[in-house]
C-alpha cells in the first residue's frame, strides 16, 4: 500500500510540474474534433498544394510562390508576435535554397475554436520541415516531409493557453 501511495504521489507531482512549467500537451487524431481539424486544414491545404506543385522553372520562383501561401517568420520573438497566428494561420521559416534543393519549415495554428461541440483542446498547432529537390524526377516526387516533435517556442508563445500540439500526420487525409 505504501508503494502505491508513493507511486501515485510521484505521478501527481510530475503532472503538477508539467502543468506549472507550461508544457504543451500533445494530442492524437482520436483527440482532435472536426472543428479544429478543418480550421487547420483551411490553412495547411493550400500551402501543401503549393508545396507539391512543382510547375515553377526555378527554385527561387518556387519559394516566391510558397511565400504567397504562408507568412514569412524571421525567427525572432517580435516577428512571431506580428504574424497574427493567435487567430490561426501558417508561417514559413528557416528557408534555405541551394542549386539542388529547397528546405523550409512550416508552423500551422488553427486559431481559437470557431463554434461546434468540443471534446478536445481549444486550439491546435503543428509544424514540419520540407526538403524539395530541384529535380523532382519522372514521378513528380521530390518532396520529403519530416515531422517535428516540437515547434519553436516563440511561435507557441503567441497562442492561447489552451493550445495543444498535434503531429502533422494527424492532419493527413
Amino acid at each position: 500500500m505504501q508503494k502505491q501511495r508513493g507511486a501515485m504521489s510521484a505521478v501527481i507531482i510530475a503532472a503538477a510540474c508539467a502543468v506549472l512549467a507550461g508544457c504543451s500537451q500533445e494530442v492524437t487524431v482520436e483527440n482532435v474534433d472536426g472543428v479544429l481539424w478543418r480550421q487547420v486544414a483551411a490553412f495547411e491545404d493550400p500551402f501543401m498544394s503549393a508545396v507539391h506543385d512543382r510547375s515553377d522553372l526555378t527554385l527561387d520562383a518556387y519559394v516566391h510562390r510558397l511565400a504567397s501561401s504562408a507568412q514569412q517568420w524571421d525567427g525572432t520573438d517580435a516577428g512571431a508576435a506580428q504574424l497574427g497566428l493567435e487567430d490561426g494561420g501558417i508561417a514559413m521559416y528557416d528557408v534555405s535554397i541551394s542549386a539542388e534543393k529547397v528546405t523550409l519549415s512550416m508552423f500551422v495554428s488553427s486559431g481559437p475554436r470557431r463554434g461546434g461541440d468540443s471534446y478536445g483542446p481549444d486550439e491546435l498547432y503543428t509544424c514540419a520541415r520540407f526538403t524539395v529537390n530541384a529535380d523532382p524526377g519522372p514521378s513528380g516526387g521530390g518532396v520529403n516531409r519530416d515531422a517535428f516533435e516540437e515547434c519553436p517556442d516563440a511561435l507557441i508563445a503567441v497562442l492561447g493557453d489552451g493550445a495543444a500540439f498535434a503531429r502533422v500526420s494527424v492532419f493527413d487525409g
